[in-house]
């Protein structure tokens, strides 16, 4: 469709026109999904929307977070994870990532998963329950299955806290966590007494944030396959942090929304997975590493018993065999 004309704002130099607009904020910027933004409020007329959406880039969605939040390297590092974790549940053959991100109170755990929030893929919950995963109530005819497991196929658990879970009694904590792990293979079966069984097929990721309090926990039951990622306040400038939650207590959150519709609009993008070419894009050199620490990770997973009493104390029961 045709533009009519576009309405510069009041105090835009002379001779400025589309290119110039373009060059400042696409190119030098590097924000295209702004630019576009930008272009669609000057024009007079109809805009016609792309077939594809404007995929804002990486450096984008930072600077948002920058009018947000005092960001760190490590603080920055931990965004392109919880991204790239959200992304992977849509690689084709590819096994779940599931992150904790690791840090202290107040260190922009929780800010950082809320982003995702509004995103299709995601499945979001603040904490949960283990009658909430698989439920065996007994619904009546008609009535859909509450169970949040199936709902996770293809998507990413967003948990807000994690920590909450750890403070749970032992025995529920314990049962959420093997639910979980039963669930990492895709496949869950379970039967109930009351004559209800549950039979899934889902595959999904996990992005949880929780407090440095997961140390104190026996790693064993928590199984192997959460990655952790600490957030260390390595040069975090408390007066700036301040001066930014004092302007958020005045003024709202008014940079959440933006940050949300930026990380949304970058998940929601029609990427084209090419499992092959990415395989490709990974020199050897790190495929080696990861051999490397693979063979390393299935060597500490390997049970070791040892005799507890007698004059055979710390002997090996049995020779023990890695994976």
């Amino acid at each position: 469709k045709s533009i009519h004309a576009i309405t510069w704002p009041t105090g835009t130099p002379d001779k400025y026109d589309l290119n110039n607009l373009i060059t400042d904020i696409a190119i030098r910027q590097q924000a295209p999904a702004k630019c576009y933004d930008i272009f669609s409020r000057y024009v007079n007329g109809v805009v016609e929307q792309p077939t594809n959406k404007i995929r804002p880039l990486l450096g984008e969605i930072i600077n948002a977070f920058e009018e947000w939040l005092d960001l760190t390297p490590t603080y920055i590092e931990g965004i392109k994870l919880t991204l790239a974790t959200i992304l992977s549940c849509r690689l084709p053959g590819s096994d779940p990532v599931w992150l904790m991100l690791v840090g202290p109170p107040s260190s922009g755990k929780s800010k950082t998963i809320e982003s995702a929030r509004a995103c299709k893929s995601v499945y979001y919950q603040s904490t949960l329950r283990k009658q909430a995963l698989i439920s065996g109530f007994k619904a009546k005819k008609g009535l859909a299955d509450p169970s949040i497991i199936p709902k996770l196929h293809n998507k990413c658990l967003l948990l807000k806290d994690l920590t909450e879970v750890l403070n749970k009694h032992p025995g529920e904590r314990d049962e959420i966590f093997s639910t979980l792990r039963g669930s990492f293979d895709e496949e869950t079966d379970l039967d109930y007494g009351n004559f209800v069984g549950r039979r899934y097929i889902s595959k999904f990721s996990i992005v949880a944030a929780v407090t440095r309090e997961i140390y104190s926990y026996d790693t064993s039951a928590l199984g192997e396959r959460f990655l952790r990622f600490n957030i260390i306040r390595e040069s975090f400038d408390e007066d700036k942090q301040q001066e930014k939650a004092m302007h958020t207590g005045l003024h709202g959150d008014s940079i959440k929304p933006k940050v949300q519709k930026l990380v949304k609009d970058f998940i929601e993008y029609d990427w084209k997975f090419d499992p092959y070419k990415l395989r490709a894009m990974v020199p050897q050199w790190f495929r080696d590493k990861i051999k490397s620490l693979a063979r390393l990770v299935a060597s500490l997973r390997t049970t070791v018993k040892r005799y507890q009493f007698g004059y055979m104390l710390n002997e090996f029961i049995y020779n023990p065999l890695g994976e």
